[in-house]
């Protein structure tokens, strides 16, 4: 029974490996709970209908969907998939869950946690560039990567073995973590650091650019807080979050692009 579970969750990183504009997950859902389904079905009609009813409209973010698959499981290891309307039962869970936990996951790892940990890497590869060469540069991805998929893993490995063990836990698990809140605040974070990161490339751009004029990048690391103060309040207005740094990014880049014309 635990080699099935393993197997399940490690089918679980191709839950996107074949999305598809009719069903969308569907295929890799089949594919990760197919070893639950084989152990429990015997090979006959009953097996072809579970498998059929696993491939039905699916769609969620995919760090998520590896919860959903628990529960999926633990209900079919217990007899939630069997004859009847058990087998309703886990098609119903699927699209309870399946909206909610997209929100949560869209706006806590791709829309906070990414950008987070983005600036977060680029402070760290510019201080150890700063400090050691360009050898230093190469620190950024892996900060990136580590700091990322720490959080990414977890949340697939105690989504999936909390879901496991029934559906209501994952509901208080989830409640519990409270991502809402932790995103609001990580939120205001992200544009502390954008200050931080400006700032710091404000006060060591002239070695850079061998300008003198100290003055000018003196103001402009002072008024760069200004813009990132803005940055937030348009946030809190409802404005999309990666729009936003994106767009103001573009007008950093632009804006160090133009001064470093100036210098030179």
């Amino acid at each position: 029974m635990r080699a099935v579970l393993i197997k399940t969750f490690f089918r679980s990183f191709f839950i996107q490996g074949c999305w598809n504009f009719n069903r969308m997950q569907n295929v890799g859902f089949a594919f990760g709970i197919s070893p639950v389904l084989l152990k429990v079905f015997e090979e006959g009609e009953g097996r072809s209908e579970a498998l059929l009813r696993s491939l039905e409209l699916f769609n969620t973010h995919p760090y998520m969907a590896t919860a959903i698959l628990g529960v999926a499981g633990g209900m079919e290891l217990t007899g939630g998939g069997g004859a009847g309307g058990e087998g309703k039962a886990i098609s119903e869970m699927k699209e309870t869950l399946s909206g909610p936990l997209a929100g949560l996951g869209d706006s806590f790892f791709w829309a906070t946690l990414k950008p987070l940990f983005s600036v977060t890497a680029v402070i760290s590869g510019f201080m150890a560039s700063f400090m050691t060469g360009f050898v230093g540069g190469l620190v950024a991805p892996i900060i990136f990567l580590v700091l990322y998929n720490s959080f990414h893993l977890w949340m697939r490995v105690k989504g999936f073995s909390v879901g496991v063990r029934g559906g209501s836990g994952l509901i208080d698990f989830l409640r519990d973590l409270k991502l809402p809140e932790v995103t609001e605040r990580l939120t205001g974070l992200i544009a502390l650091l954008t200050g931080v990161l400006l700032a710091g490339l404000s006060f060591f751009m002239p070695s850079f650019l061998n300008a003198g004029d100290w003055g000018l990048w003196g103001n402009l690391m002072f008024f760069a807080l200004i813009p990132v103060i803005f940055l937030y309040f348009l946030v809190k207005k409802g404005i999309s979050l990666i729009v936003v740094l994106y767009v103001y990014t573009l007008l950093c880049m632009a804006g160090f692009f133009t001064l470093g014309s100036y210098v030179h």
